[in-house]
């Protein structure tokens, strides 16, 4: 299929979650306080805030505001511009700059730590842990700022004439500065939680105080996931709780027939460099797989040259031709990877919520995927196969299943469940209905 074939045609003018608006009801305005966004610097950075802001722009007028935190400098400059994102809604940046000092001390501090805490020297040890929380101290002072940056831009939308019904925080770190807003001005706050740390509790004593004092005071939390609204209930929230998860961009992930292989089955990866990714778990089961089926190939997106040079098996396999490596990709280029391939191998140990393995599913595409909590408790019985994470062999034992009874899992069904549970849609439809229960 070329590439023009893979994507629907959206109709012209607005883009395809601004399509449908709402015309009986107010317009509300909404202000999403965003802890990470997509900016030029790294335009992959809180996708999801982005596609939740757009889901809300659909029936609102929204803006979004973004602290950004920019290199160290001694002159500690501030700038804060604003500007349209894709044409629906305003994007207000502030670039506030650590003290190039302090940060200097933080990283020397880290460094000494990881020394001393390798030596046998019990003092040089002690001398360790005292650096480590010297860093962490320092770490914990860019809090204020962060806070005192959002409160400064909410002020100056105000006295722009514009202040919101509803402030819509993401993560809980972004939602402290919200609260103490919302509880000065009147305003009603939903906080969305993404944060894994907080769902496998290690936040350190600042953070979980923090997170503590959101999950009492929004007015409204909403979880990506079963497992996000636990964590929050343990921090404290009270009923106020609703699961709304990410959204799939079914204008970009979706359907499309193609031939499948059994000689040449073509699988598909999308990861990062980080250990928690399973990347070696996945090259080890791959080397098994492919003694066993030689036609195979596999195609590795989001891991840098550094990581996988660094692996004998995946070069190996690389030589072979059995295995394609490449750095992180737009979302474009990995919708038409997952067109193109006939199943997503997942190997992941944690997951909040696991955003690849669904849009894999939109395309009609079955995933193999780590037996964690998002998955067993979201993912549909036709999905695909879970394997126990970790376990190179069972992965490649799951691979090769899934290769034998490709017909069973997947197809344009599993493509329509997913449409009509995480499009556009069904989360615009969510967070309105919680919008105008608080306004």
């Amino acid at each position: 299929m070329n590439e023009s074939s893979a994507f629907r045609e959206c109709s012209p003018g607005l883009p395809p979650y601004l399509e449908t608006r709402k015309t009986g009801d107010r317009r509300l305005k909404v202000l999403f306080i965003a802890l990470w966004y997509p900016y030029d610097d790294n335009p992959s950075c809180g996708v999801f805030t982005k596609e939740h802001a757009r889901a809300a722009a659909r029936n609102n007028e929204v803006r979004v505001l973004h602290v950004i935190e920019g290199k160290p400098s001694c002159l500690l400059p501030r700038r804060q511009e604003s500007g349209a994102d894709d044409g629906a809604y305003d994007v207000t940046r502030v670039y506030r700059h650590r003290f190039a000092p302090i940060a200097l001390l933080e990283r020397k501090a880290d460094d000494v730590a990881i020394q001393m805490k390798r030596s046998t020297r019990f003092y040089k040890r002690l001398s360790g842990c005292a650096m480590a929380g010297l860093a962490k101290i320092i770490r914990a002072s860019r809090s204020p700022g962060y806070s005192v940056s959002v409160m400064r831009a909410f002020r100056k939308l105000r006295a722009e004439g514009w202040t919101p019904d509803i402030i819509h925080a993401h993560v809980y770190a972004a939602g402290f500065p919200a609260v103490i807003i919302g509880r000065l001005y009147g305003i009603p706050v939903v906080v969305s939680e993404h944060f894994s740390l907080l769902a496998r509790g290690e936040l350190n004593v600042l953070e979980r105080l923090k997170a503590r004092f959101v999950a009492r005071r929004a007015d409204a939390l909403l979880p990506v996931s079963p497992l996000l609204a636990e964590a929050l209930v343990r921090y404290g929230a009270r009923g106020n709780i609703s699961v709304v998860p990410n959204i799939v961009d079914t204008s970009l992930f979706h359907f499309s027939e193609r031939p499948v292989s059994a000689e040449r089955p073509r699988m598909l990866a999308v990861l990062s460099s980080n250990p928690g990714k399973g990347f070696d778990c996945l090259i080890d089961a791959a080397a098994i797989l492919f003694e066993r089926r030689p036609g195979a190939f596999l195609k590795i997106l989001g891991v840098d040259r550094e990581k996988y040079e660094t692996n004998p098996r995946a070069l190996c396999l690389i030589n072979k031709g059995a295995l394609e490596i490449r750095a992180r990709q737009d979302k474009e280029y990995v919708a038409r990877s997952m067109i193109e391939c006939d199943f997503l191998v997942h190997p992941t140990l944690f997951e909040t919520f696991g955003i690849v393995a669904f849009e894999a599913m939109a395309c009609g595409k079955p995933v193999v995927a780590s037996k964690i909590r998002a998955f067993e408790e979201t993912m549909p019985a036709m999905g695909g196969i879970l394997f126990p994470p970790g376990d190179s062999g069972a992965l490649a034992e799951a691979v090769e299943y899934m290769i034998d009874h490709l017909g069973e899992y997947g197809g344009e069904e599993l493509a329509s469940f997913i449409e009509r549970e995480f499009g556009w849609l069904r989360i615009t439809q969510m967070l309105d209905g919680v919008y105008r229960s608080l306004a």
